[in-house]
């Protein structure tokens, strides 16, 4: 299998721990909570980060799933107070919702 390298071309618009990341069938990442209720699009060829929508709570250490349909399925974690959850957000990047 061959390695995964990262760079880190600029930050993120917003500090993110614990956040939900899975990459996406564009080669962009999607980069969702992480204590806020927010997610970012990163390219990495560009190293530009983009809004990419907003949850109805902050959460962190969720677990974020690409869909077929290129969605993605953002589950569980916990809120800003530790509290375990139990919802499921779906971001559609290509809308921004």
């Amino acid at each position: 299998m061959p390695e995964l390298v990262v760079e880190q071309h600029h930050l993120a618009r917003l500090d993110r721990q614990g956040d939900g990341t899975t990459a996406l069938d564009t080669g962009h990442v999607l980069v969702a909570g992480g204590y806020n209720a927010s997610a970012e699009v990163h390219d990495p060829e560009t190293g530009i980060w983009r809004g990419a929508g907003a949850a109805p709570h902050a959460y962190r250490e969720a677990s974020a799933t690409r869909l077929l349909d290129g969605r993605v399925l953002v589950t569980g974690g916990t809120d800003s107070v530790g509290a375990r959850l139990s919802s499921a957000e779906v971001f559609d990047v290509a809308s921004g919702t």
